[in-house]
């Protein structure tokens, strides 16, 4: 697994780009299993990104908490 780990305003995220959120895995479970501060990379939530479309240019972008089973789901154009 290739991942980027990214922060701002205080916190950070894992990255994962060009991956596929599939409903055969657990994201949730996997974000905590990642961010773990003691055990895994350490982070405050996993962000996966996923290239829709090139023109115009749409993203899909996952975000999941480190501590908790909630997690969204948003698509992002850019003209």
């Amino acid at each position: 697994m290739r991942f980027r780990k990214i922060h701002g305003a205080g916190n950070d995220f894992v990255l994962l780009t060009d991956s596929t959120p599939d409903s055969d895995k657990d994201w949730s479970k996997e974000a905590e299993r990642l961010c773990a501060r003691r055990t895994g990379v350490g982070a405050d939530g996993l962000v996966i990104s996923s290239l829709i479309s090139i023109s115009p240019v749409v993203l899909e972008v996952c975000c999941f908490n480190a501590t908790s089973r909630s997690g969204f789901d948003r698509l992002i154009s850019m003209p």
